[in-house]
């Protein structure tokens, strides 16, 4: 009767083992399942700064350029005017594309994008071209 209450003891004993063998599987499994959600969620915070950052420029850029007579100058930190920026591009696509210098006459200015002359006076007055 001794061996067989014995026996059983060693058998709970063995369950007992077993048991908290599967628990920790499932602890195990459990956190592994919470760690990879939670690298999904850095990720997609990473995403979503990144994201956050690029908004944020292109809304400083939207504020800093400055539309004038038919072209964009681009108001730098020191409040000087950089450009002139093609307006055709920068209202259609957000493209801020320097107009180049002709060679014809320094006051005639040509967008390497769409082609488009603007011919600037010293006033900063404009004409355009199609």
């Amino acid at each position: 009767m001794i061996k067989k209450i014995t026996g059983i003891f060693d058998a709970l004993k063995a369950f007992k083992v077993n048991v908290l063998g599967i628990f920790e599987f499932f602890k195990i499994a459990s956190n592994l399942k919470y760690k990879e959600e939670n690298l999904k969620l850095k990720e997609k915070i990473l995403e979503l700064q990144k994201e956050n950052s690029k908004l944020k420029e292109s809304l400083l850029d939207q504020c800093s350029m400055v539309f004038e007579k038919n072209v964009y100058y681009k108001i730098n930190a020191d409040d000087k005017k950089e450009g002139p920026f093609c307006s055709g591009c920068y209202d259609k696509d957000q493209k801020k594309i320097r107009l180049h210098n002709t060679t014809q006459n320094f006051n005639d200015y040509r967008c390497p994008i769409c082609k488009v002359c603007v011919q600037l006076s010293y006033q900063r007055s404009v004409r355009v071209f199609s």
